[in-house]
């Protein structure tokens, strides 16, 4: 029986590629979007399978489950089954809307292991959605394209007792041809996989329930329809074996681990936990993993770090199309010495990947995928997890990074603005000045001459609050040094200053009183200063003002300890 059903919208997350020439890190979180390699195939027999060399071998015509003792490496069995699709209206499936599909009835092979095909006439995305290499995204390349195209998909039925299993399987599903004009050609594609539960699947990984591709246009699925209303999928599955699943326990690995999943969680808000794990989006330190790869999975290239030919490795990639840096998945391997089709990297010593990106490049960078690379001429390759965590890692060592710079120049330069005529004519009041505090806190000893910044003491915030001013933490007043410790000093009536026996004037490169009096201001200055002398306390600094006739200063309120210095102008 056929039954039509609606699909749930899937996911998609919007990515940015960042691209660096040695050890590429990005802070790409790709859509992982189910696809595999697909081709057109001129038949050889009436229901004969479309193959290339050494991925599958001819089947029958008959379309029976055909088993066979495989050659390959570590192979269980090659089996095959036609799948029938009955009562099919071409014009039905060519106006079909995205997300709904056809399932066919559950079958078993020899192996025993059940599957159904799922074909999706408008595909398997709806019209809100983004798509890659779509109208609206002529930069990029067709190799894609979802939106009007037709997908297949192999589906994985495990029963209960094999809920906890994965089936290690290569596979290729054949849309048979069934056109009335011009050439007979079939529409095929091919691709590893291991297959399992929903629970596992974990495409980053190289783990799915189901998998297949958009493989030919809506608008000609009734090519593929023959008189009788009937679409045929022939399906091919070499089986490499089971292995036994575990979910994997992300509370262990430390406290480094635990700070990182957190970091991943916040930066992914709203995601699914599904999601993120087919997408990669966890905690993995990053390592060399060329040798564990497998079919289906997901990896990084990358060119290494500290390698002299690193250039020349580049190049070779790129002419390959394989670009350092982007996410590819594995959809086959095979042995460099025989060409035998295998499942790990493993199982030889060099082997040959088929690849294609996960996600659409630029038009320039397209090529006929996948590509062919031999495992030699990758220097570095790392799993999408390892690549998201190497990413995040990254952006939060430059986030610190300009978060700890920020604070150091908060606490090493700031500006301030002067609000009184006590140093004029040489700062202005309403001057901008940029004062550096680090000298200060390194205790870098003060000169005669200095222009400081300093925190009022006791006695100048009370002069303050009784002329009805208030201070606000972190305010500073600017005065220049004239009396260093130890030093002897007295101060007239009059506001002159001696400092060891000379005047302050002639210590202070001859300079007087630089400015003209205000008539308020300097009666008020002028009465608070009192007879006084003594020595300069250890620590401690005499400071005045350019401007003498207004500024409130060490004649009012006495040294200065040094302590209260916070700060030095450069400009």
């Amino acid at each position: 029986m056929i039954r039509f059903s609606s699909a749930s919208t899937l996911e998609l997350l919007v990515f940015l590629e960042l691209f660096f020439s040695s050890f590429s890190f990005s802070p790409v979180i790709s859509p992982g979007l189910r696809l595999a390699s697909s081709r057109l195939c001129a038949p050889t027999g009436r229901l004969q399978l479309a193959r290339r060399p050494h991925v599958v071998k001819a089947m029958s015509a008959g379309g029976g489950r055909d088993t066979e003792v495989a050659a390959g490496k570590h192979v269980i069995a090659r089996q095959s089954h036609l799948v029938t699709f009955k009562g099919c209206d071409p014009t039905a499936l060519a106006a079909s809307q995205p997300a709904s599909f056809l399932s066919s009835e559950p079958f078993t092979l020899e192996d025993g292991t059940s599957w159904q095909v799922v074909l999706y006439p408008g595909g398997t995305q709806t019209d809100s959605l983004w798509v890659p290499g779509g109208k609206n995204n002529s930069f990029m390349g067709s190799t894609y394209s979802r939106r009007g195209r037709t997908a297949v998909y192999l589906r994985y039925l495990p029963e209960a007792t094999q809920e906890e299993e994965g089936v290690d399987c290569c596979f290729t599903l054949c849309i048979l041809g069934r056109q009335t004009s011009g050439p007979r050609f079939d529409v095929a594609f091919d691709c590893g996989m291991r297959f399992c539960g929903e629970n596992f699947a974990d495409s980053s990984s190289g783990m799915a329930n189901d998998w297949g591709a958009h493989v030919l246009p809506q608008e000609r699925i009734g090519d593929f329809v023959d008189e009788e209303g009937v679409l045929s999928v022939m399906v091919n599955i070499t089986n490499f074996g089971r292995v036994q699943l575990s979910q994997g326990d992300e509370s262990n690995g430390g406290l480094v681990k635990k700070v990182g999943s957190l970091l991943m969680l916040y930066a992914t808000a709203g995601a699914s936990d599904g999601f993120r794990r087919r997408n990669g989006i966890f905690w993995e330190w990053p390592e060399d993993v060329r040798k564990s790869l497998r079919c289906g999975q997901v990896f990084v290239p990358s060119l290494g770090i500290g390698r002299a030919d690193w250039r020349r490795r580049r190049d070779e990639l790129f002419l390959k199309g394989v670009y350092p840096g982007l996410e590819y998945r594995i959809m086959g391997m095979e042995d460099a010495e025989d060409g035998t089709m295998i499942f790990s990297a493993s199982s030889s010593k060099n082997p040959i990947l088929k690849v294609r990106p996960i996600y659409a490049v630029r038009k320039d960078l397209d090529r006929s995928w996948p590509v062919r690379v031999s495992m030699g001429e990758i220097p570095v390759a790392v799993t999408q997890a390892m690549y998201n965590t190497a990413t995040l890692i990254i952006v939060t060592m430059a986030s610190l990074g300009l978060l700890m710079s920020g604070l150091i120049a908060r606490e090493a330069i700031s500006l301030y603005k002067i609000p009184s005529r006590s140093m004029e004519p040489t700062i202005m009041a309403g001057d901008l000045l940029v004062v550096e505090k680090m000298t200060a806190r390194l205790g870098v000893p003060l000169k005669r001459n200095e222009i400081i910044l300093f925190s009022p003491p006791e006695e100048l915030e009370r002069i303050v609050r009784s002329n009805g001013g208030r201070l606000r933490g972190g305010d500073l007043f600017v005065k220049r040094v004239a009396g260093l410790p130890h030093e002897s000093f007295k101060v007239s009536g009059d506001g002159r200053v001696l400092l060891d026996g000379k005047s302050s004037e002639s210590l202070l490169a001859e300079r007087k009183n630089l400015c003209e009096p205000d008539k308020r201001t300097g009666e008020a200055t002028s009465s608070r200063i009192l007879p006084k002398e003594g020595v300069i306390p250890d620590k401690s600094l005499l400071v005045l003002g350019d401007c003498k006739a207004v500024s409130v200063d060490s004649r009012v309120w006495g040294p200065l300890d040094a302590s209260k210095v916070k700060g030095r102008p450069l400009l």
